[in-house]
């Protein structure tokens, strides 16, 4: 009992960690922000990369985990320290605006909106803001991304070298396995906000996702170590693509719904809920698939599709949503300069 206490408060840590890049994201001008979300999420590489040896040395500690758990502590403990020396920017100023040396009009209106948000109120409801295309979209590649993720990431031990395995491929080459994973979950965050920013939110996450289409196609018709090996490689590219492409299109929409700084927080709020509670499926899901399917790999693959394709859909119908908006907005300009050019004042210096 006592250790499910623990793993429930760990959990609560876990989500903690993950509302960090909001926060890093919110600190910084605009034209940083796709950057900042990625890189963010790089220092879990390197924590990552030194976990199971944090893990064996905390056994020596203690047993039963005990030790584990005490580490974990410590960690926690220095967590605390940093986010206390943390010293939120000012919103309330608008000089940082008029004073930055901006080249492009629509940037210096985007941050006097982001900068005074604490002092507007919402225009919608909380639940409409929730529905709105970019937001729901935002919502549905993070839920899809953390999902598809921990099902088959939490299924790789037990597929390679758990009671069910059909492939016994050892203990070596099943950490070796999850480590190149992990890696390929965050080291890309060095250059995926500048292809962000390059290529637009909806393509990004349309790559991670053929991504994971990739990492489905190998993990469906071969099961060799090296086929593992590419399966949790492909995973780990494509969570990261999907989930920051996920996040930049939730800040794109509060932006757009013009939501309150309150607001804000609750649908950061929400969008990690909801997430996370897809990763707790994800997880739970994967031994039981195993457990249906006698240890077959291909069974846990049928299983992570649905998300994939749910995600890919809804990416799909943003960008139709994206191109007759602008569409519209183009038809707008055009309807405005022709009552422009009917304007007798027009006309008239025109002849002049």
């Amino acid at each position: 009992e006592l250790y499910l206490v623990g793993s429930f408060l760990l959990a609560g840590l876990n989500v903690a960690g993950y509302l960090v890049r909001f926060a890093a994201a919110e600190s910084i001008k605009t034209e940083n922000k796709d950057k900042i979300i990625s890189i963010v999420l790089v220092g879990s590489a390197v924590t990552g990369s030194f976990g199971p040896q944090l893990v064996t040395y905390g056994k020596r500690i203690a047993k039963h985990y005990a030790g584990v758990y005490f580490v974990t502590a410590i960690l926690s403990v220095l967590n605390i320290l940093v986010a206390l020396s943390l010293r939120a920017p000012s919103g309330n100023s608008s000089d940082s605006v008029v004073s930055a040396p901006r080249n492009d009009n629509e940037d210096v209106e985007e941050e006097k909106i982001e900068e005074n948000v604490s002092e507007k109120k919402s225009k919608m409801s909380l639940a409409r803001a929730l529905l709105t295309p970019h937001i729901f979209c935002g919502v549905i590649c993070s839920a899809s991304a953390m999902y598809s993720m921990l099902l088959i990431m939490s299924a790789t031990p037990g597929a390679m070298n758990g009671e069910t395995s059909r492939y016994g491929f050892g203990l070596s080459s099943t950490e070796t396995t999850i480590q190149l994973h992990i890696v390929s979950m965050f080291v890309p965050g060095l250059v995926s906000g500048d292809l962000l920013s390059l290529v637009g939110h909806c393509r990004f996450i349309l790559l991670g996702l053929v991504f994971n289409y990739g990492a489905i196609s190998i993990g469906l018709f071969s099961n060799d170590l090296k086929s593992f090996i590419a399966c949790l490689v492909l995973v780990g590219l494509g969570w990261n693509l999907t989930y920051i492409g996920g996040t930049k299109l939730l800040m794109e929409g509060y932006k757009r719904t013009q939501s309150s700084a309150s607001q804000i927080k609750k649908l950061q709020g929400l969008n990690e809920s909801i997430a996370q509670g897809a990763a707790t499926v994800g997880a739970l899901l994967a031994g039981i698939v195993l457990d249906i399917g006698n240890g077959r790999w291909a069974l846990v693959m049928w299983y992570a599709l649905p998300s994939i394709v749910i995600a890919n859909i809804a990416v799909v119908l943003l960008m139709l949503y994206e191109r007759c908006t602008s569409r519209d907005d183009d038809d707008d300009d055009d309807e405005s300069l022709y009552h422009a050019l009917d304007d007798p004042d027009v006309i008239e210096e025109e002849e002049e």
